[in-house]
């Protein structure tokens, strides 16, 4: 697999981090039975990209279950990937977790914000402080065992995927942003 993507959204880091938005209030979240951040609200400069390795896994467990389900596998979609980042990094600066940010943001609006073309779109989110080694089998099968996140990820309509893992301290939040 080609790193190309991956290093796109290495370099657009600092753009989704320079846009986010006021800190909500500290709310705890996790992905099965993680356990939740009792951390203060962190700042921009506090939220990294986690390892390529964490992506590139989700990725490789993602067309797995696509081929065992009989669909196609999904292409990196570097427009996918600047979504992904800018929402992983908005949840882990703003800490919350939702699809709709706390200024009321949606996946869909960023895609027209950045006048990215689909028909069709999906989202799948985690928020964890699960180890590196482990997070990301552990988030591939929650999401497989969840039926709507199941459903993007096996979704024959989507052909394209962009996946960012962003950490703040040891809480570790995912994006996936699945395309037509």
């Amino acid at each position: 697999m080609r790193n190309t993507p991956f290093l796109i959204v290495v370099a657009l880091l600092a753009v989704a981090l320079g846009s986010a938005a006021r800190p909500a209030a500290a709310r705890a979240h996790s992905l099965g039975d993680a356990a939740p951040s009792s951390a203060a609200t962190p700042s921009a400069s506090s939220v990294t990209l986690a390892s390529d390795d964490i992506a590139r896994d989700l990725i490789e467990r993602l067309n797995a279950a696509r081929r065992t389900g009989g669909v196609g596998e999904l292409a990196i979609s570097e427009e996918a990937s600047i979504v992904a980042l800018q929402r992983a990094a908005d949840m882990a600066t703003n800490d919350y977790f939702a699809h709709v940010s706390p200024s009321g943001v949606t996946p869909s609006d960023l895609l027209q914000r950045l006048g990215i073309p689909y028909r069709w779109m999906g989202e799948n989110i985690a928020r964890s402080t699960y180890p590196q080694d482990v997070l990301a089998a552990t988030v591939h099968d929650a999401w497989l065992a969840s039926p709507g996140h199941r459903e993007n990820m096996l979704n024959a309509v989507y052909g394209r995927v962009g996946i960012a893992v962003v950490s703040s301290g040891a809480m570790v939040c995912i994006a996936e942003i699945f395309l037509d």
